[in-house]
């Protein structure tokens, strides 16, 4: 049932030949599935008598949904000094939900304790920037960095032990 339309937006000027200033929208998705490991918990413990608690826990992991990520740039590339000056710049921001993450439950018996689930948002914001410059003939000198921060929007403790789980504010 995920929805295949992932819209993009792209907006850009160019007030003169050496200038570009633009804004990005766009959103994104990862298809939700099933965890074939807890499906076959599933069967193995029904098919063995295991108790029925087991196998409910087994089964609340068989299938998680789509992860769907939203996205905001706004930046400028800039041409300087007779071309021998190129800037960079993007500030973004980045919202993600429903992330699909890695889990495990150490209350899942078996070896198979591991499954991928959906927990919680996050988002990431930052902003990059990137000079370029030719002091002389044959010299090229290149800087770039980031500054960011990623961190989860909201508690999710997890379902198997102390560190199955990411508090809010996790890097």
């Amino acid at each position: 049932d995920d929805d295949v339309t992932s819209p993009k937006l792209n907006i850009a000027w160019h007030p003169f030949d050496n200038q570009l200033y633009y804004f990005n929208y766009a959103t994104g998705f990862r298809p939700g599935n099933i965890n074939n490991p807890q499906l076959t918990n599933v069967r193995v413990f029904t098919a063995n008598g295991f108790p029925q608690d087991a196998i409910d826990r087994a089964a609340s992991y068989v299938s998680y949904e789509s992860d769907e990520v939203e996205s905001y740039e706004l930046g400028a590339k800039l041409t300087l000094a007779d071309g021998r000056l190129q800037i960079a710049a993007a500030l973004y921001h980045m919202k993600w939900n429903d992330m699909i993450q890695l889990s495990f439950d150490t209350q899942i018996p078996g070896v198979i304790q591991d499954f991928n689930a959906n927990i919680g948002a996050a988002h990431s914001e930052g902003l990059e920037l990137e000079l370029n410059w030719q002091p002389i003939d044959r010299l090229n000198l290149r800087l770039a960095g980031d500054l960011n921060e990623a961190e989860t929007d909201e508690d999710n403790p997890g379902q198997g032990g102390p560190t199955s789980g990411l508090p809010k504010g996790s890097k």
